[in-house]
């Protein structure tokens, strides 16, 4: 018997994914032109107002580096708005080729595509002048990056990519750091495993070349952190909050390690809240002037896809999830010492994708029993433990 999926060519997954990834971008774009989120970007206090004010600035020379300041530096808020959703595009292809890369299943890997491409939160995100969907492909083509570089025995090429966009997604957000740096040190170990370190030049030049203008830049502005721009007493101040009460703190010049292993601690079940439309987007206001929305996979679907696919793939005890999954939790360690909801969680979504795409797939074959199972007790685990998105937005601040 033929098995789900076998029929479809790897050119054929990549363009059923592109083409209902683009299409649901035009209907949100189209809608985005008679909706308050295209003026989102002029009201003053905002964080999409003030992301252009950034990217002002640094065109006028001042400021530290980041991509999206560079973008906003670069582009007018439509331009922008299309940067983003290309960004999309691009993310959606990237879990497609992510899931082929890992797993070698076209059927997996079209599920994932499409998860990426219909994720409705990840399109909302997109709409406004916040810069996680350019964070989100960035640290996406860094993982396809490393994952391509390995399978050719990191030649200089596919070497230099992923060392540059390692060193961007470092840059990007305090979401970044420990996952490139984590990379970095995977890197080592493995080029020496493998028994070939003098390979590791050219990540060393893809990082020289992105890290060596950044800090410069920095430094000439005076900032403390060379390589990343964030603020850092800011952010200390807010891990050391053990809940999400309050995102009014005042920076502290002597963080308590003791106060900010705790907030962690107490932040760490907050990542599987789903809580990822705050307040200041007016989602639960807009969404009858969003009518494409109803198109697109609700977060409690797309969590309930992935989390059973990390689920099943513990379960038959499968080692390629082991890479992604280690990835995953590097990247959602900073946000959730810092603020473990919202659009900064949105890093974790094509690897979300992925993991959805797995379970989709064994569903759609022989032995589908235990994907069941797993989904069940999953599904019974999620919605038991989550408030209905009715009821928890008022507690969404960022």
């Amino acid at each position: 018997m033929r098995r789900p999926g076998s029929r479809l060519s790897v050119g054929a997954v990549y363009f059923i994914v592109e083409t209902a990834a683009a299409a649901i971008r035009v209907a949100a774009f189209w809608a985005f032109r008679d909706t308050p989120l295209g003026h989102f970007s002029e009201v003053p206090g905002l964080d999409m107002k003030t992301h252009l004010e950034l990217g002002a600035l640094f065109a006028q020379g001042q400021g530290v580096f980041a991509p999206y300041r560079l973008a906003a530096a670069l582009l007018p808020t439509t331009g922008l708005v299309l940067l983003q959703t290309a960004c999309g595009l691009a993310t959606a292809l990237l879990a497609v080729f992510i899931t082929l890369r890992l797993f070698g299943n076209r059927l997996a890997a079209l599920f994932a595509g499409l998860l990426a491409a219909l994720y409705g939160n990840a399109l909302l995100y997109e709409l406004v002048t916040l810069p996680e969907s350019l964070n989100a492909f960035i640290a996406a083509g860094a993982f396809a990056a490393l994952l391509q570089a390995r399978r050719r025995r990191f030649t200089p090429p596919w070497s230099v990519l992923a060392g540059s966009l390692l060193a961007l997604t470092v840059t990007g957000r305090p979401t970044g750091v420990i996952a490139g740096l984590a990379a970095l040190v995977w890197l080592a170990w493995y080029l020496r495993r493998k028994k070939m370190p003098r390979r590791g030049w050219a990540v060393a030049l893809g990082l020289a070349l992105v890290w060596l203008p950044v800090t410069a830049w920095n430094l000439r502005h005076g900032w403390p952190l060379p390589v990343y721009g964030g603020n850092a007493a800011y952010a200390a101040a807010v891990a050391e909050k053990p809940d999400l009460a309050s995102w009014n703190v005042v920076p502290v010049e002597k963080p308590s390690p003791v106060r900010m292993a705790g907030g962690f601690l107490r932040k760490v079940p907050l990542v599987f809240s789903l809580r990822e439309l705050p307040d200041n987007l007016n989602y639960y206001f807009l969404r009858e002037k969003l009518g494409f929305m109803r198109f697109t996979v609700p977060v409690a679907l797309f969590c309930l896809f992935a989390f059973s696919g990390m689920a099943l793939l513990l379960v038959r005890r499968d080692r390629r999830g082991v890479f992604p999954a280690c990835w995953l939790l590097a990247l959602a360690a900073v946000f959730t010492l810092y603020f473990p909801a919202g659009r900064y969680r949105l890093a974790l979504y094509p690897y979300f994708a992925m993991f959805g795409g797995v379970w989709l797939a064994a569903l759609c074959r022989p032995g589908r029993g235990l994907a069941a199972a797993v989904g069940v007790i999953v599904a019974a685990l999620e919605f038991a433990a989550v408030p209905h998105p009715e009821v928890r937005r008022a507690a969404d601040h960022t």
